[in-house]
C-alpha cells in the first residue's frame, strides 16, 4: 500500500509537471486576446477626443484647420467602430491577426490625422505611443513590433506629405528642422520604452497566471487524493463489521458440522477468505495513517 501511495505521488508530480507547459501556453494565449468591445470602446474614446480637439482648435482658438480632410480621417473611425459593432459580438474574443489589423489602422489613422495638421511639428506627435502600447500589451511581441515600425515610418514620412501646422489667422509658421526631428527622437524613445515596460508587464502577468494555473492543477488533485483517502476510510470502517460477522459464523459453522462434513472446506475457505479481506483493509488503515 506505500507503493500505492508513492506511486500516486509520482503520477501526480508528473501530471503537474506536464499540465504545466501547457497551462503556460495557454495563459499566455487567453493574455494575447482581447475583447472586440475593448477595442471599440478604445476607439469610440479616440474619436471624441480627437474631434474636440479638432473643433476646440478651429472654432475656439481660431486656428486655420483643414476641418473637412480632419473630420473624414476621424469619422474613418467611427465607421470602423460602426461596422465592427454590427458585423460581430461586442464580447468575443479577437484573435491576434484581427487586433493586429485593428490596432495598425488605428495608427495609420492617427498618424494621418497628425500629418494633415502639421505632422511632426504637431505636439500631439507623442499620442502615436497609444496604439503601440496597446498592441504590447494585447497582441504577440512580433506583431506588437510590427505595430511600432509601422507608427515609426509614419512619423519619418510626415515631413514629406504634412500639411503646415495650424496658427492664427492661416498665418504659416514654420518651426526649425532641428525641433521637427528632436519631436521624432523623443517619439523614438517613446515607442521604445513603453513598448518594452508594457511587454514586460504582459509577461509577469502571464507568469503569474501560469503559476495560478499549475496551483489550481495541484489543488484539483490534492482534493481529488484527500476524497479518495476518505472514500477508503469509510470503506474500511464499513466493510470490517460484516467481514467481521462473517469470520466468526464461519468458525461455528465449522466448530458445529465436523471436518468430515462434505461443506466443510467451503465453509474454510469462506473463512479465509474473510480474513484476507479483513488484512487488506488493515493494510489500507495502516497505510492512510501512516
Amino acid at each position: 500500500m506505500d507503493d500505492i501511495t508513492r506511486d500516486s505521488r509520482h503520477a501526480l508530480d508528473d501530471a503537474v509537471f506536464t499540465l504545466a507547459p501547457e497551462g503556460l501556453g495557454s495563459a499566455q494565449s487567453a493574455l494575447g486576446r482581447t475583447r472586440l468591445r475593448t477595442f471599440i470602446t478604445l476607439r469610440w474614446l479616440a474619436v471624441a477626443g480627437q474631434t474636440a480637439a479638432v473643433l476646440f482648435v478651429a472654432f475656439v482658438l481660431g486656428f486655420e484647420v483643414p476641418l473637412a480632410l480632419s473630420l473624414a480621417i476621424i469619422a474613418a473611425s467611427a465607421w470602423l467602430n460602426v461596422f465592427l459593432a454590427f458585423a460581430f459580438q461586442s464580447q468575443r474574443l479577437t484573435r491576434g491577426w484581427e487586433a493586429s489589423l485593428q490596432l495598425a489602422f488605428d495608427t495609420l489613422q492617427l498618424a494621418a490625422l497628425i500629418t494633415v495638421t502639421g505632422g511632426l511639428s504637431n505636439p500631439f506627435l507623442l499620442m502615436l505611443l497609444a496604439p503601440v502600447t496597446v498592441a504590447a500589451l494585447s497582441v504577440s511581441q512580433a506583431r506588437a513590433t510590427m505595430i511600432a515600425v509601422l507608427a515609426l515610418a509614419s512619423a519619418a514620412m510626415m515631413p514629406f506629405f504634412s500639411l503646415p501646422l495650424p496658427w492664427v489667422g492661416g498665418e504659416a509658421i514654420s518651426l526649425p528642422p532641428l525641433f521637427q526631428w528632436g519631436q521624432f527622437t523623443a517619439l523614438v524613445v517613446g515607442l521604445v520604452f513603453f513598448s518594452l515596460s508594457a511587454v514586460r508587464v504582459s509577461q509577469d502577468e502571464a507568469r503569474l497566471v501560469r503559476a495560478l494555473d499549475a496551483a489550481s492543477v495541484v489543488m484539483a488533485r490534492e482534493q481529488k487524493l484527500s476524497a479518495l483517502g476518505a472514500m477508503s476510510a469509510m470503506t474500511t470502517h464499513e466493510l470490517g463489521t460484516p467481514l467481521a460477522t462473517i469470520h466468526l459464523v464461519s468458525k461455528e459453522l465449522l466448530a458445529e458440522i465436523g471436518a468430515d462434513d462434505p461443506h466443510s472446506e467451503d465453509i474454510r475457505l469462506i473463512a479465509e477468505q474473510a480474513d484476507r479481506c479483513r488484512a487488506i483493509l488493515a493494510t489500507i488503515r495502516e497505510a492512510r495513517e501512516a
